[in-house]
């Protein structure tokens, strides 16, 4: 952002927190939207607005691939696929 750059962010805060932007959020630059990348119409708009897209989402913690493999895999594989499908 310091090459004024936006940044447009989807998260959907599952294993994280919106304090993690606070610094971030200060700048007009920084667009924060809670929605999942597994949601295509959660996508549409932000991805419209990029020139290129860095996904960095994924379901992590240890004990949350512990207690849900399934899920895990289907969340970081899923979103992605959501997320390519729509550049």
């Amino acid at each position: 952002m310091k090459k004024s750059k936006e940044v447009f962010v989807i998260n959907d805060l599952s294993t994280s927190s919106v304090d993690n932007t606070a610094a971030l959020r200060e700048s007009p630059l920084f667009h924060c939207t809670k929605a999942s990348i597994r949601n295509s119409h959660d996508l549409e708009q932000p991805i419209r607005q990029v020139d290129f897209v860095s996904d960095l989402a994924a379901a992590v913690g240890v004990e949350l691939v512990i207690k849900s493999p399934v899920y895990t895999i289907e969340d970081n594989v899923r979103g992605t696929e959501k997320v390519l499908a729509r550049r």
